[in-house]
């Protein structure tokens, strides 16, 4: 009985051997291919690079939305009156070459403001005690310094 177990526990110190020889040749292998990989880059040629980026913006250019109107259904405008700041909830509609429409809701989405500032105008809706002000955008620019965009 003791024979075979001294049998099977040489049997287990071949396996051991072969087993640390296996791993060593993996990672003798592992090294030699990590060190094949590390090979220097290859210069390109700068014009044709150049070119290459060219295309792709003109690509991404031409594939480029075009929107005709966004919508900000939910936003907040914090306001500064007279050293007190105010937090306002509102919308904003834009419409591409034409016009921005703002609603200020300040509470419950009661809409008590309104703003339409077109290319040449600027109209202000106070719709709790329901005036209109209309201001030409020569005189919001002259009094702010905000430019328009053409």
């Amino acid at each position: 009985m003791s024979c075979c177990w001294v049998v099977n526990l040489v049997a287990l110190f071949k396996i051991i051997r072969k087993m640390r020889m296996i791993k060593k040749i993996a990672v003798i292998a592992i090294a030699l291919l990590a060190l094949h990989a590390c090979k220097t880059r290859q210069l390109t040629d700068k014009q044709h690079l150049k070119s290459n980026v060219k295309q792709i913006i003109e690509q991404i250019q031409n594939n480029e939305p075009k929107f005709a109107t966004a919508n900000v259904s939910r936003m907040n405008i914090a306001l500064k009156l007279n050293d007190r700041t105010v937090n306002v909830n509102a919308s904003c509609r834009i419409i591409a070459d034409s016009a921005i429409h703002v609603s200020v809701q300040p509470m419950l989405g009661i809409e008590m403001f309104k703003a339409e500032i077109s290319k040449d105008s600027i109209l202000l809706f106070d719709k709790m005690n329901r005036r209109m002000y209309a201001i030409a955008y020569d005189y919001f620019e002259s009094r702010t310094g905000i430019a328009r965009i053409s």
